[in-house]
């Protein structure tokens, strides 16, 4: 079975990736400014030249500015990382409709479907164990198992992929992460109504107060944003990712055609 999808996996490595860098970063920070002192008490010579900027710089320019390393870093990694979340979203209703043959496939799989059904998961597989063949990317050489599999499910009632939402909703959904159309406020929207995940208010909140503050950095009303608040905002955009993409996994990529 399908474990995660291929844009969590990018974006997770993205939210590990800024923090890396800040891991580094605290480390880096506190070492330099040892060193500073080392300088002016005479113990060492000089600060280690630094990557790409040639000279050292002076120790009254370094110190002021490692005064508010924390904001700074905080700020640059929740922007970033946001922005990934936002690319998340629209990458992985894209790899449905990929993992489904196209939007026009789909769609047209959708017409044939109208009834929505949601279990608990544990129910699901324990009523309809044929789940499990077609939860997996498609294999040229398994069909005929795909189709015997499809079959035994269709004699249980069972509601495939497209039936999880209409044909309008699979419309609205394209249009919803297209360029034109996408809006960092319609994430949850696209999540909970699209997708039909479980409404999870504690869940909008956060990513509406999250989008908020990415805004006020954006646009230079916000200058104090700590480091460990980011970090702790990082691991919960990370959570939430996670939550999205089993929904996924459980009710639309199943191979149903």
């Amino acid at each position: 079975m399908l474990i995660n999808t291929k844009s969590y996996l990018l974006l997770r490595s993205y939210i590990q990736e800024s923090l890396d860098y800040a891991y580094l970063t605290c480390h880096a920070v506190p070492a330099l400014n040892a060193y500073i002192k080392a300088v002016e008490k005479g113990s060492a010579q000089k600060i280690p030249n630094p990557d790409h900027f040639g000279q050292p710089g002076d120790h009254s320019r370094l110190k002021q500015i490692k005064e508010s390393y924390k904001d700074s870093l905080g700020r640059f990694m929740l922007i970033s990382t946001f922005s990934h979340f936002e690319a998340y979203v629209q990458d992985v209703v894209s790899e449905i409709f990929d993992f489904h043959g196209g939007f026009a496939s789909l769609h047209s799989l959708a017409k044939r479907r109208s009834r929505v059904e949601t279990r608990l998961r544990s129910d699901r597989l324990a009523m309809f164990p044929e789940i499990k063949p077609l939860s997996e990317s498609r294999k040229s050489g398994k069909q005929g198992k795909y189709r015997k599999s499809i079959t035994q499910l269709e004699s249980k009632g069972f509601a495939f992929p497209s039936q999880m939402a209409s044909a309008y909703g699979f419309q609205k959904l394209a249009e919803a992460i297209s360029k034109s159309g996408f809006r960092a406020s319609r994430i949850c929207e696209i999540v909970f109504d699209g997708l039909g995940m479980p409404h999870d208010v504690e869940m909008e909140d956060n990513i509406s107060r999250i989008r908020g503050i990415r805004n006020d950095i954006a646009h230079g009303r916000r200058r104090e944003y700590h480091l460990s608040k980011s970090i702790d905002d990082l691991k919960l955009m990370r959570k939430y990712a996670l939550l999205i993409d089993q929904h996924i996994i459980d009710y639309f990529l199943l191979i149903e055609d």
